[in-house]
Formats: structure tokens, sequence, C-alpha cells
């Protein structure tokens, strides 16, 4: 982590909570450059209570700001789950070069009663202008069975000030399994006040 400007805040977070059995191999790794004043960054990874086991989740980011009133936010969680999850990744670079504007990715998995399986999460978001908002948020909620290989990229670009861009891909409460389901987009914004959903 690197700050080179006045009034930076920079924040990583780990932590795993009370589990009954064991976390294994669960990883975070980030960069974080912070080159203006005002600008704060918050990565955090969590585990919450789980009655068996997580295995090899990991969470890997790089995020740059390089201009004031910047804020970029990346969170993964895994919250309790009866069985286990396996596996389960996200990657995200978050480029930042203006000023007032909100990056922010999200990938949950809920609580589910048996396991998810491969589930991953990548997207690349660069925002060049200001006033400028890109969200994107991957979800699977409570199921009772298996969500198998359930995938979602996305390139998502704003060149343009008061520019709104959202992706939401989720899986809602499903009582079999979802195998191999997934969502690619590429969005593009490069005029003013313009809303892309």
């Amino acid at each position: 982590m690197t700050s080179e400007a006045s009034s930076s805040t920079v924040t990583q977070s780990t932590s795993s909570e009370p589990c009954e059995t064991e976390s294994t191999g669960s990883s975070s790794s980030s960069e974080m450059t912070s080159e203006a004043s005002s600008s704060t960054m918050t990565q955090s990874t969590s585990s919450e209570p789980c009655e068996t086991e997580s295995t090899g989740s990991s969470s890997s980011s790089e995020m740059t700001s390089e201009a004031s009133s910047s804020t970029v936010t990346q969170s993964t969680s895994s919250e309790p789950c009866e069985t286990e999850s396996t596996g389960s990744s996200s990657s995200s670079e978050m480029t930042s070069e203006a000023s007032s504007f909100t990056v922010t990715q999200s990938t949950s998995s809920e609580p589910c009663e048996t396991g998810s399986t491969g589930s991953s999460s990548s997207s690349e978001m660069t925002s060049e202008v200001s006033s400028s908002t890109v969200t994107q948020s991957t979800s699977s909620e409570p199921c009772e069975t298996g969500s198998t290989g359930s995938s979602s990229l996305s390139e998502m670009t704003s060149e343009a000030s008061s520019s709104t861009v959202t992706q939401s891909t989720s899986s809602e409460p499903c009582e079999t399994e979802s195998t191999g389901s997934s969502s690619s987009s590429e969005m593009t914004s490069e005029v003013s006040s313009s809303t892309v959903t």
C-alpha cells in the first residue's frame, strides 16, 4: 500500500469469524495506491460462521486512485452455510482517474444448505471522468441444493460525466441446482448525462 498525497485513507481488513470446523487456504492480496487527496480505499474479505469448511476461497484486487474525492470499495463475503464452499474467487482491477466518482464491486454467497462450487466473478472497471458511478454486484441467495460453475464477467467503461452504469447478476432461492449459468457483458458510456442499466 502506497500513499503519496494528503488526507488519504487506505484500509484493508481480513477477518475469519467463528466456524465449527476448518478454513483452509483462504487468502487475500491487494495492491492499493493513492496519489491524490481525500481518497478512501477499502477492501474487506470475511468468512462468517459456517458449520463445515471453506476451502481455497481467495480475493485479489488492484485498486488505483489518482484524483481527489474518490471512493473505491471491494467486498467479498461468504455468509453462514451448512456444508462447504469450494474454490470461490473474486478478482478485480479498478482504476479511477477523475474526481467525485464511486466504484463498487461486491460478490456474496448467502446461506445455502449444501454447497457452492467454483462460483467466480471477475471484472475490470475504469472510470476517467467526474461524477460517475459504476456498480457491479453478483449474488447467489439461499438455495436448497447447489450452485455449480456460475460465473459473471463484465467490462464496464465510463468516459463521460454524470453517467451511471449498473450491472447486476443474481440467482435467487431455488430448490434444485443451477449449473454452468453465465453472464457476460461489455458496457461503454461515452456521453454526458447517460444512464445504462
